[in-house]
């Protein structure tokens, strides 16, 4: 059994936009918070943004019937890396500003083996082997607000968004 850690991730942006290019940047602050109970060793905290989407892979059984799975995949796209080698005290919450720039292109992958594509901020912290997120799904893993998404954003109008891709 794996040795679980109890330092979170959480983030807080500063002034979202409704819909994300190529290329803006988002910035904001990156809180990570030690529930341990005793100091540790940070070997790097890390925001990324990060093409996330299921891929349908086909396989054959012993009796050579088609065996369909999907399997969740992650592209980093950016990767920036907050603070690294630092010290976290027990029930210490610190605080790193950060600025990231979108990748200057992306499209949804479009074959029909891939489903629930979108663009992720995603907060993440290590120490030693271990890695974690955020206390709960949506603390540390923030949908972006960008056209090709096929997942709500986090924040957004989106439903804007799928009328003015009707229209067309």
């Amino acid at each position: 059994m794996g040795v679980l850690t109890k330092i979170y991730c959480s983030y807080e942006l500063k002034d979202p936009k409704k819909k994300l290019n190529p290329n803006d940047e988002i910035e904001g602050k990156f809180f990570l918070e030690n529930q341990n109970k005793k100091d540790k060793k940070l070997k790097k905290a890390i925001v990324k943004i990060a093409e996330v989407y299921s891929e349908k892979v086909i396989t054959k059984d012993a009796d050579g019937n088609d065996v369909k799975n999907y399997y969740d995949r992650q592209v980093d796209r950016q990767n920036l890396e907050v603070t690294s080698k630092d010290t976290i005290k027990a029930g210490e919450k610190k605080e790193f500003d950060f600025k990231i720039k979108m990748p200057g292109n992306w499209s949804r992958k479009k074959k029909n083996k891939i489903k629930d594509w979108h663009m992720a901020l995603i907060f993440m912290q290590k120490t030693g082997v271990v890695a974690s997120l955020g206390a709960d799904k949506d603390s540390a893993y923030y949908v972006l607000h960008v056209e090709a998404n096929k997942r709500a954003p986090s924040f957004g109008d989106y439903e804007a968004l799928k009328k003015k891709k009707k229209e067309k």
